[in-house]
């Protein structure tokens, strides 16, 4: 059938074959619409996530990121200021970042990962002892102790001045069908976003916007609270030879040391982890009763270093430990959760900052991937972003989890035979986590990787919705050929191929790639169709050698949901040419 020709745009309005003056003003605006980026919390979630973003999401999709964050959140404590207090930030004065966190940063930029690296305290493996100095085992796993608020510093400096706007969020308001809300306590007027990111910690405003009060959905008190800080002396010549993260285990508590920065060497990092009832939120305790009842705990612990840390401890905080149980959904209408927000671990994962990294770069490359595949209208990205975001990490952070929760920590005080009990288990475990790690590591898991995945994995299911029914009166079921099933569970990609005439061209051919499920369609393609398997995605083609129609080839872009199209996931797949198909 000759194509029609085109009618002037004044004529066509409304026409047969024509887009309406509305449709083009609408994908003009979707063009220079700046999309607005609200992110919740100038923590390590938050900063990461607008560095993923200004990273990954192209210059023309005119994107603006802005992050609100309360005034002074982290500014670190006097250390002879006022009583110390409760805080249930997850602040500190350092943490330990993994080699998946580190690799996270330098996707993001290298010259961010070097500076971070350079700043910390690199460490090959974790030690374990007893209270009494014995050696329990080694944790063969890299971790940098860095000091949390130089590492901040470092996100910040990779962000342009005035980003980080210091105003304190009351609320968030996750509209259905509508664009999220943005509420200021100062009453300044509220803000609408594109999309609104929480990274705002445990008490994360952004997550009582998507489930309210709802106690199911939130934070769970651990049953223990941590102190620590940063002490001016000299490290002890056996972290100098051999830079560790070292953990004693007694029946009062955990005690742990390490170095903060390869730069420094007079900078010692402590910490203490114990067991107690939650203490109130904010309230003021008595510096000379958690320094003693500190010493209580771990005074008589045979590491001298330990002695000395307690002698020069002063407390500026208490952190009581909360995790966070499954979300059904880490976002919905525009609003969305990383890091703590969405999945505060276990401390004994020691991924805290790590997760936060992976979620950050994730988000920024499934929103970039639907950007640039879509039609240019962010609503339908984001959407598609933020249920990505769910079904890419949720799975990674369940199984990080539960190997945390894996291990009780037995009631303390704890008598002598429980504590001998608990040595025992802690030098078969630290072996068996080493057996383990031989295979399979937590720091193994590459975000890029499976972002690409799923990616792919979504440009096949954006296909489902065209039914084969639309295509069978095309199919010629006489077609020679052979059937073999490989991997039953896994997504097929149906090419079908028919000659054309319609347009003159009498080599012309149709392709059109659908998604096929062939365990439900083995009957029919029994005796007429034939598999092969590349790259670990098997293909099946449908030979329709004296079809006389011309197969559509393929949906449009608009209708594919914001995935990719048709041509471009079929550049991945091996077609077969006529002549390789009689061959066959």
């Amino acid at each position: 059938m000759p194509r029609k020709s085109k009618k002037p745009a004044a004529e066509s309005e409304g026409g047969d074959g024509a887009v309406p003056l509305c449709q083009v003003w609408q994908l003009m605006n979707c063009a220079f619409a700046q999309m607005q980026v609200i992110i919740i919390g100038a923590g390590l979630s938050g900063l990461c996530t607008a560095i993923a973003l200004r990273k990954y999401i192209p210059a023309n999709q005119n994107i603006q990121v802005k992050i609100y964050d309360n005034t002074n959140t982290h500014h670190s404590s006097n250390r002879d200021g006022p009583s110390p207090k409760v805080s249930t930030s997850r602040l500190g004065a350092g943490l330990g970042l993994q080699a998946n966190g580190l690799r996270v940063l330098g996707d993001l930029d290298p010259r961010l990962r070097e500076m971070v690296y350079g700043y910390g305290f690199p460490c090959a493996h974790f030690t374990w002892k007893t209270a009494g100095n014995y050696l329990l085992g080694r944790e063969y796993l890299d971790v940098l102790p860095i000091s949390r608020p130089l590492l901040i510093n470092c996100l910040q400096e990779r962000l342009p001045e005035g980003t980080v706007i210091y105003k304190t969020v009351s609320r968030v308001l996750a509209r259905q069908g509508q664009k999220p809300v943005v509420q200021f306590e100062d009453g300044s007027p509220d803000e609408i976003a594109d999309l609104v990111i929480g990274a705002d910690g445990i008490r994360s405003i952004v997550r009582r916007g998507l489930f309210g009060e709802n106690e199911k959905y939130q934070p769970e008190y651990s049953g223990i609270c941590a102190v620590g800080g940063v002490l001016d002396m000299p490290l002890p010549q056996h972290l100098v030879d051999d830079p560790t993260m070292i953990f004693f285990t007694g029946p009062t508590g955990v005690f742990g040391y390490s170095g903060l920065t390869q730069s420094d060497r007079n900078k010692l990092l402590y910490w203490s982890v114990y067991e107690t009832d939650l203490p109130d939120r904010g309230a003021e305790l008595d510096r000379s009763v958690i320094t003693r009842q500190l010493r209580e705990r771990h005074g008589d612990w045979a590491d001298p270093l330990i002695g000395r840390c307690l002698r020069s401890a002063s407390i500026g905080h208490v952190f009581p430990i909360f995790v966070m149980p499954d979300l059904p959904y880490w976002g919905r209408d525009g609003c969305v959760l990383v890091g703590d927000a969405a999945h505060a671990l276990p401390p004994r994962t020691g991924q805290g900052a790590s997760q936060a990294f992976e979620d950050a770069e994730a988000l920024a490359l499934l929103l970039a991937g639907y950007l640039q595949k879509g039609d240019g209208r962010p609503d339908e990205a984001i959407s598609r972003s933020i249920l990505g975001l769910f079904e890419v990490r949720a799975p990674r952070v369940r199984a990080i989890r539960a190997d945390g929760l894996r291990w009780k920590q037995p009631k303390m005080p704890m008598s002598w035979l429980k504590t001998c009990g608990l040595y025992a288990a802690l030098f078969l475990l630290i072996r068996l986590r080493n057996f383990m790690n031989l295979f399979k590591r937590q720091d193994a898991w590459n975000v890029k990787e499976e972002v690409t995945r799923y990616l792919d994995y979504q440009a096949l299911n954006a296909l489902d919705k065209y039914k084969i029914s639309t295509y069978e009166p095309h199919l010629n079921h006489k077609a020679q050929g052979r059937l073999e099933l490989h991997d039953p569970d896994a997504r097929r990609v149906l090419r079908l191929q028919a000659a054309s005439k319609d347009h003159g061209h009498k080599h012309q051919r149709a392709n059109l790639d659908l998604p096929l499920l062939l365990d439900n369609h083995v009957d029919e393609f029994q005796s007429n169709s034939w598999v092969w398997n590349s790259a670990g995605i098997t293909v099946v083609a449908l030979v329709l050698a004296k079809s006389k129609k011309c197969l559509p080839a393929g949906p449009p872009l608009a209708e594919l949901g914001g995935c990719f199209s048709v041509l471009s996931f079929s550049e991945k797949l091996n077609v077969l040419s006529s002549e390789q198909v009689g061959a066959f």
